[in-house]
Parts: C-alpha cells; structure tokens; sequence
C-alpha cells in the first residue's frame, strides 16, 4: 500500500472517499469502529448499549470481509479501490503529488503549495 508522508491512503479512502465503500465494506467498517470503540471504553453498561445496538452477527456480508482481520480488510478495500478508480479518487496536490489531509484541501501539507481558485489567478499572472 502506498504512503504519502504521514497520511495512509487506506485511511484517507475510508475517511475521505467511503462513497467507493460497498454496503457489505461500510458495514464491515463501521464494525471495526464499534470494536474500537468498545475497546476503549470501561464502562460495561455502555459497553453492552453498543453490542446490542450495532450486533455483530446480523451482518454477515461484512463479517465475512473481517475473518482475515481488520487489517487484511482495509488493505484490501484500498486495493481494490485503487484498482477500479485510479489515483483519481486522491486528492493529490498538483506541485508535488502529495496526498492531501481531505477530499477538498487546496494546500498541500508537505510542501504548501495553495490552488485555491484565487492563487491561481496570481500564479497564473507571473
């Protein structure tokens, strides 16, 4: 899986670009989030609150995509991805090919290059 500095694309398609998720992958995501989240909690009412709310066992298109581990799961997703869509789904800046921290950032977090639609009058002046 590729790298753009500090930002993993795997995460950035999930943060960023989950409209390319299937239902089965945002369901299966979204278990992961709840597994992250029960984790961290210590509260076990609450903990039982999500378990009954977002059941694992109900869903077993998106527990099937987990069996390898979530891991596995997100790697793969990005792959695929990638594959169908291209580097079109990134928002990469056009100055150094970095990836951006959302879908619409008009600066680069590495080397801060703007494009914002009124940068580009300027630049395009000189």
């Amino acid at each position: 899986m590729r790298e753009f500095g500090r930002v993993d694309v795997a995460k950035y398609l999930f943060w960023e670009r989950s409209d390319l998720l299937s239902s089965a992958e945002s369901a299966a995501y979204h278990i992961t989030l709840v597994r992250e989240k029960m984790e961290s909690i210590s509260s076990d009412r609450i903990r039982q609150m999500l378990a009954h709310r977002f059941p694992e066992g109900t869903l077993p298109e998106a527990m099937a995509l987990l069996v390898d581990g979530e891991q596995a799961f997100t790697e793969r997703t990005a792959t695929r991805i990638l594959a169908e869509h291209g580097e079109a789904c990134l928002n990469l800046c056009p100055k150094c090919q970095a990836l951006c921290r959302t879908r619409v950032a008009q600066q680069c977090p590495r080397c801060f290059f703007a494009w914002h639609a009124e940068h580009l009058d300027i630049i395009g002046e000189q």
